[in-house]
């Protein structure tokens, strides 16, 4: 019987590429249409294959590693013994905030500048634990969460929700609701023939009672989409 020595080259986990770019030491990253650019858990296609940028010779290379230990990370610092996670907000980066929709667990620190990294590809998961409340206040909302609406307030969209997340309100006050955007980030709803205007200023007001509406995350963070509603809208 034949074996073949295994070999010990370290070539076979990380590698060195020459290509220009802008990365920092412990960006995520993936080979996408034959370049290598930032990972983001906001799509299963941007979090596959994931590798992190371990040592940068130049502006014109740098390595990547698939699995390993890593240090000198410049994006920290991290919690020793804590496990994080890609990103689904902010590219190439990492969150210790497990995501709702695309997951990828994928480092552990053991010091506030290293740990392990471990790769592999984002996994999207339904959150089947989608709950209900009731509000006669103005409210902050998050994803994944619907509201009973029972008095004339204003909700405003989640400040952090990630791709395919969705929100929806149900009014019961005669008066209707206002759906609100935040200025930081910078967010917009996609309705029937055009955007409201970009950040705070933007809005769109259902002034039936009964009125409901039913929208789900298209950018990270900032783009929504009306995906039903149930009502005439003033759109601003």
């Amino acid at each position: 019987m034949a074996f073949t020595a295994r070999p010990t080259s370290t070539d076979l986990l990380t590698k060195l590429v020459n290509q220009a770019h802008t990365f920092d030491v412990g960006n995520v990253i993936i080979f996408k249409t034959a370049t290598y650019v930032l990972a983001q858990a906001d799509s299963l296609r941007n979090s596959a294959g994931c590798m992190i940028v371990s040592i940068i010779p130049d502006a014109n290379s740098f390595y990547a590693t698939q699995t390993g230990w890593v240090n000198n990370l410049t994006d920290g610092p991290y919690t020793t013994g804590l496990q994080y996670y890609l990103s689904p907000s902010a590219a190439g980066m990492l969150t210790a905030t497990p995501p709702n929709t695309i997951v990828l667990p994928c480092f552990v620190a053991d010091t506030p500048t290293s740990g392990y990294f471990f790769g592999g590809s984002g996994l999207q998961f339904s959150n089947e634990l989608f709950t209900w409340s009731s509000t006669n206040i103005n409210t902050q909302m998050v994803s994944n969460h619907g509201y009973f609406v029972d008095a004339n307030v204003t909700m405003t969209l989640p400040l952090v929700a990630g791709v395919g997340e969705i929100i929806e309100v149900a009014g019961q006050d005669v008066n209707g609701f206002t759906i609100a955007q935040n200025a930081v980030p910078a967010q917009f709803i996609i309705v029937p023939g055009g955007t409201t205007t970009m950040g705070a200023l933007g809005s769109i007001e259902f002034t039936q009672g009964g009125s409901t509406c039913r929208l789900v995350c298209l950018i990270a963070n900032t783009a929504w989409q009306l995906l039903s509603n149930e009502d005439s809208l003033i759109v601003t």
